[in-house]
């Protein structure tokens, strides 16, 4: 209960600057485990009001700003921060999973910003990244504002495996993007515990593991960031063949069950856009 009541906390001071824009208020996370769309957060339950005020023209335009930056296998601008980067309230939301994480035997290797996403979101994306004493699991701890600046949390065991593939357990209630055929990724509840994400994380990776695939060891942060790097490129070669960027069923799931037809007026959007762009 602590934890829940801790995820309601309005935090303000994130926001970069104001934008009268499409709300994208997410993050792509892409330290460690880097690049599963935990809080993609674009802003889809909000789009009828949202719509009322801006158009779907720039609700596309937002949208695609962010899929531009999932969907593009250049690195990404990973700077290391200190600790005093975060916000006392993240730092407060962040106590508990870490405490529960060394007692399992997890060790911080550092605090990350994604200032790549920083930019394209308008709110710093900062990361924590430790690694566990086998020295092959890497989990990452975020904490940042959703819509409506309520404070938001997350978090995702990770391992790399030598044939070229990644294997992450995710705990998190918002909504998931695909990431790819050789990205395996295991959604669990929101409220799922550092042991009970790490328990099943380990499950699935004893079933994948084999002579002709082995975990990838993660020395130290600058081993991590490269692991990064590697994960951002394999989204974005899985994603590159989809149309606009994004699915239809995508978008829908990021969206609002009630108001199907803004889904699909925004998504037309998209893909006249890309079929404008391939003529």
């Amino acid at each position: 209960m602590r934890g829940r009541r801790l995820q309601v906390a309005r935090v303000e001071r994130w926001r970069v600057e104001s934008v009268e824009s499409f709300d994208v208020s997410g993050v792509l996370v892409v330290f460690g485990v880097a690049g599963v769309l935990l809080l993609i957060g674009l802003g889809l339950r909000r789009l009828q009001d949202r719509l009322l005020a801006i158009g779907v023209s720039q609700a596309a335009d937002s949208i695609e700003g962010v899929l531009r930056l999932l969907n593009d296998p250049s690195p990404h601008d990973l700077a290391v921060v200190n600790e005093d980067a975060w916000p006392p309230e993240a730092r407060a939301l962040l106590a508990g999973p870490l405490e529960e994480a060394t007692t399992l035997g997890f060790s911080v290797l550092g605090d990350v910003e994604d200032r790549s996403v920083s930019r394209a979101t308008h709110a710093r994306a900062l990361m924590r990244g430790l690694v566990h004493a086998d020295g092959v699991t890497m989990l990452t701890l975020i904490a940042r504002p959703g819509p409506d600046g309520v404070l938001m949390t997350a978090f995702e065991c990770g391992t790399e495996l030598s044939a070229g593939r990644f294997i992450e357990t995710v705990a998190t209630d918002s909504p998931l993007l695909g990431a790819g055929p050789d990205v395996l990724v295991e959604q669990l509840p929101g409220k799922t515990t550092v042991a009970g994400a790490f328990d099943r994380h380990r499950v699935r990776v004893a079933s994948l593991v084999g002579d002709a695939s082995r975990p990838v060891p993660v020395g130290d942060i600058d081993a991590a960031i490269q692991r990064a790097h590697r994960r951002l490129a394999l989204t974005a070669a899985g994603r590159a063949t989809i149309p606009g960027g994004i699915t239809r069923d995508e978008l829908a799931r990021l969206g609002t069950d009630s108001e199907p037809q803004i889904v699909d007026r925004v998504y037309a959007e998209l893909q006249r856009r890309h079929r404008e762009r391939r003529r």
